[in-house]
């Protein structure tokens, strides 16, 4: 995938329809490149079969704003992100609800004991425009429904212009985190997946030089953080340097 530090898993689905398309046999091919691209193509035919795996790397692919294109114009993707925010919405909505009416009790209960505020006297240009103030306080537009405010939210990212293949996807959400604040919460689940197995089997690699003959002895807990050091050296000696110039 050429990346090393965000082999996210929004990266599958681009990298595969570009590989089948660079797979396409052509008429002016000769007989042994097509049987490579024949071969090629029948082996990535088989490759995420599963529904729910395929569904989940478009999802992904879509909250990954450098190759949100490759699925833009497929609305089953989207339909299924605006329920997936719908859903988080929803969610929000009844955890914000629940500590609001315990204030409220606490609120009623107490009612007795507190003073009534004093009466704010107007000002006389609000005692002349007293009428056309009371039409504007009773006209309060009804709140959106959580499926429109998802479908809003969706609809403003897909028409949000993507970035390049060499930017940051974080740093794009952690921008628009205000401006997409559901699809930010979904983008943080989806793109902690990782797209690639390379970095997963140098920690095995990493395990098989560290349990050896000589340390067959090591309890699981151990064995992890000798791994965890190995696998993080730069963090580790980064660490140090600032730790030992204060």
């Amino acid at each position: 995938m050429s990346k090393e530090k965000q082999p996210t898993a929004g990266l599958n689905i681009p990298i595969l329809k570009k590989l089948e398309k660079w797979m396409t046999i052509k008429p002016n091919d000769s007989r042994f490149t097509k049987e490579i691209k024949s071969s090629v193509s029948s082996s990535l035919a088989k490759r995420y079969q599963s529904e729910s795996v395929h569904h989940f790397l478009e999802e992904a692919a879509a909250l990954d704003p450098r190759f949100k294109g490759t699925v833009t114009h497929d609305d089953a993707v989207w339909e299924r992100l605006a329920a997936l925010v719908k859903r988080i919405g929803t969610c929000a909505n009844a955890i914000q609800q629940e500590p609001a009416g315990c204030e409220s009790d606490c609120a009623a209960g107490n009612s007795e004991e507190l003073e009534k505020p004093r009466k704010i006297r107007k000002s006389g240009l609000a005692e002349l425009f007293e009428e056309e103030d009371e039409v504007l306080i009773t006209q309060v537009e009804a709140p959106e429904s959580d499926h429109m405010c998802a479908f809003k939210e969706v609809e403003d990212y897909c028409a949000t212009r993507g970035i390049i293949s060499d930017m940051d996807t974080l740093l794009f959400w952690q921008t628009n985190r205000f401006r997409f604040p559901m699809l930010c919460l979904l983008a943080t689940k989806y793109l902690c997946v990782q797209g690639s197995s390379v970095p997963s089997e140098r920690v095995f690699s990493s395990a098989g030089d560290i349990l050896c003959s000589e340390r067959a002895r090591l309890d699981p807990e151990r064995a992890d953080m000798l791994i965890f050091l190995k696998t993080n050296e730069l963090l580790n000696f980064s660490f140090l340097h600032s730790s030992s110039r204060r």
